[in-house]
Protein backbone atom coordinates (compact mmCIF):
# COMPACT_ATOMS: atom_id res chain seq x y z
CA UNK A 1 0.00 0.00 0.00
CA UNK A 2 1.49 3.30 -0.91
CA UNK A 3 0.92 6.86 1.06
CA UNK A 4 0.66 9.95 -1.22
CA UNK A 5 1.27 13.43 -0.02
CA UNK A 6 -2.30 14.20 -0.38
CA UNK A 7 -3.37 10.89 1.36
CA UNK A 8 -0.68 11.70 4.39
CA UNK A 9 -2.59 14.88 4.59
CA UNK A 10 -6.03 14.16 5.30
CA UNK A 11 -5.39 11.47 7.57
CA UNK A 12 -3.29 14.04 9.98
CA UNK A 13 -6.35 16.23 9.11
CA UNK A 14 -9.22 13.78 10.62
CA UNK A 15 -7.11 13.08 13.23
CA UNK A 16 -6.61 16.65 14.62
CA UNK A 17 -10.12 17.35 13.53
CA UNK A 18 -10.78 14.75 16.01
CA UNK A 19 -8.29 16.05 18.90
CA UNK A 20 -9.95 19.45 18.96
CA UNK A 21 -12.88 18.44 18.71
CA UNK A 22 -12.35 16.87 22.38
CA UNK A 23 -11.18 20.28 23.23
CA UNK A 24 -13.99 21.83 25.92
CA UNK A 25 -14.24 25.40 25.46
CA UNK A 26 -15.30 27.58 27.91
CA UNK A 27 -18.50 28.94 28.31
CA UNK A 28 -19.13 33.13 27.65
CA UNK A 29 -21.90 34.03 29.94
CA UNK A 30 -24.33 36.62 28.33
CA UNK A 31 -23.48 40.46 29.56
CA UNK A 32 -25.99 43.34 29.77
CA UNK A 33 -24.03 46.39 28.19
CA UNK A 34 -24.81 49.57 29.44
CA UNK A 35 -24.50 52.74 26.45
CA UNK A 36 -25.93 55.89 28.20
CA UNK A 37 -26.99 58.51 26.15
CA UNK A 38 -25.16 61.80 26.24
CA UNK A 39 -27.35 64.70 27.07
CA UNK A 40 -25.09 67.53 27.39
CA UNK A 41 -23.54 69.03 25.24
CA UNK A 42 -26.15 68.83 22.98
CA UNK A 43 -25.55 69.01 18.86
CA UNK A 44 -24.65 72.70 17.80
CA UNK A 45 -23.59 73.85 21.21
CA UNK A 46 -20.73 76.26 21.56
CA UNK A 47 -17.92 76.26 23.86
CA UNK A 48 -14.70 78.13 24.59
CA UNK A 49 -11.42 76.38 24.80
CA UNK A 50 -10.17 76.26 28.74
CA UNK A 51 -14.09 75.97 29.58
CA UNK A 52 -15.39 74.30 32.16
CA UNK A 53 -18.99 72.30 31.80
CA UNK A 54 -21.42 69.47 33.04
CA UNK A 55 -21.17 66.42 30.79
CA UNK A 56 -24.51 65.01 31.43
CA UNK A 57 -25.74 61.20 30.13
CA UNK A 58 -28.94 59.09 30.88
CA UNK A 59 -28.55 56.51 34.03
CA UNK A 60 -32.38 55.22 33.81
CA UNK A 61 -31.09 52.00 32.45
CA UNK A 62 -28.21 50.81 34.17
CA UNK A 63 -28.64 47.32 34.74
CA UNK A 64 -27.03 45.81 37.80
CA UNK A 65 -22.94 44.77 37.40
CA UNK A 66 -22.26 47.52 35.26
CA UNK A 67 -18.72 48.68 36.12
CA UNK A 68 -18.77 51.87 38.41
CA UNK A 69 -16.20 54.11 36.68
CA UNK A 70 -16.12 55.83 33.93
CA UNK A 71 -13.74 57.92 31.71
CA UNK A 72 -14.54 61.20 29.00
CA UNK A 73 -12.26 61.43 26.30
CA UNK A 74 -12.25 64.10 23.73
CA UNK A 75 -12.11 63.80 19.89
CA UNK A 76 -13.36 65.13 16.19
CA UNK A 77 -15.69 63.27 13.82
CA UNK A 78 -13.42 63.29 10.67
CA UNK A 79 -13.33 60.73 7.82
CA UNK A 80 -16.31 58.58 9.72
CA UNK A 81 -13.73 58.52 12.17
CA UNK A 82 -13.73 59.86 16.01
CA UNK A 83 -10.30 60.06 16.50
CA UNK A 84 -10.62 60.37 19.95
CA UNK A 85 -7.11 61.52 22.33
CA UNK A 86 -7.43 58.86 24.46
CA UNK A 87 -4.02 59.33 25.63
CA UNK A 88 -5.46 62.80 27.51
CA UNK A 89 -8.94 61.36 29.22
CA UNK A 90 -10.67 64.85 30.38
CA UNK A 91 -12.06 62.64 33.02
CA UNK A 92 -11.65 59.55 34.66
CA UNK A 93 -12.51 57.19 38.04
CA UNK A 94 -15.89 59.04 38.40
CA UNK A 95 -19.20 57.16 39.29
CA UNK A 96 -21.26 56.26 36.17
CA UNK A 97 -24.00 55.98 37.98
CA UNK A 98 -23.52 59.92 38.94
CA UNK A 99 -25.05 60.95 35.60
CA UNK A 100 -22.35 63.84 35.35
CA UNK A 101 -19.63 65.44 35.93
CA UNK A 102 -17.41 68.45 34.91
CA UNK A 103 -14.56 68.55 32.64
CA UNK A 104 -12.55 71.71 31.37
CA UNK A 105 -11.37 71.71 27.38
CA UNK A 106 -7.69 71.98 27.23
CA UNK A 107 -6.71 75.88 26.55
CA UNK A 108 -5.10 74.80 23.07
CA UNK A 109 -7.79 73.48 20.76
CA UNK A 110 -8.19 74.96 17.40
CA UNK A 111 -11.69 76.31 16.62
CA UNK A 112 -13.60 73.69 15.05
CA UNK A 113 -17.51 72.63 14.92
CA UNK A 114 -16.99 68.61 15.12
CA UNK A 115 -15.52 68.22 18.25
CA UNK A 116 -17.23 65.28 20.47
CA UNK A 117 -17.30 63.55 24.06
CA UNK A 118 -16.77 59.89 24.45
CA UNK A 119 -18.07 58.34 27.50
CA UNK A 120 -16.16 55.40 28.67
CA UNK A 121 -17.11 52.79 31.38
CA UNK A 122 -19.13 49.71 29.90
CA UNK A 123 -19.44 50.89 26.67
CA UNK A 124 -18.53 54.12 24.83
CA UNK A 125 -20.71 56.23 23.69
CA UNK A 126 -20.40 59.62 22.19
CA UNK A 127 -22.07 62.57 22.11
CA UNK A 128 -23.77 65.05 19.17
CA UNK A 129 -20.88 67.15 17.51
CA UNK A 130 -20.25 70.80 19.02
CA UNK A 131 -18.11 73.31 18.76
CA UNK A 132 -15.55 74.64 20.57
CA UNK A 133 -13.65 78.16 19.89
CA UNK A 134 -10.36 78.57 20.46
CA UNK A 135 -9.04 80.91 23.47
CA UNK A 136 -9.34 84.30 21.90
CA UNK A 137 -11.53 83.64 18.88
Amino acid sequence: MQFTTTSVFFVLLAVLSTAWSTVALPVLQARDVFDPPITSPKAGDVFTAGQTITVTWDTSSIPAGTPNEGELVLGRLEANSENLDIDHPLATGFLLTDGYHEITFPYNLTTASNYILDLFGDSGNISPTFTINAVGY
